[in-house]
């Protein structure tokens, strides 16, 4: 799951490299370059090197807006990608 959300100010102003984790209240979020993949009419579109922070506990990533707003502005403007990838696509057996 990828939470787009506004941080804690004072906490991030305290220690902007990490904070504590909202989700498991265990864990501490740390600033992470993630990939980011999402689907649009059946075509799967990645974005490498997303600045994120990342939970060390459970894994919640969060996304802050100016990210976010990033993140729309790649996807939806349909640049030429730096790379295509080619994915194998598999049903779910059970």
């Amino acid at each position: 799951m990828i939470t787009l959300y506004q941080p804690d100010l004072d906490q991030w102003i305290e220690s902007p490299q990490s904070m504590k984790c909202d989700v498991c209240t265990i864990g501490n979020r740390r600033q992470q370059l993630i990939r980011y993949n999402l689907t649009i009419d059946d075509r799967l579109v990645v974005v490498e090197n997303v600045p994120a922070m990342v939970c060390d506990n459970c894994g919640e990533i969060s996304i802050q807006p100016g990210v976010a707003a990033g993140l729309q502005k790649t996807i939806w403007e349909r640049k030429t990608p730096a790379r295509v990838i080619e994915a194998a696509v598999y049903e779910f057996s059970r």
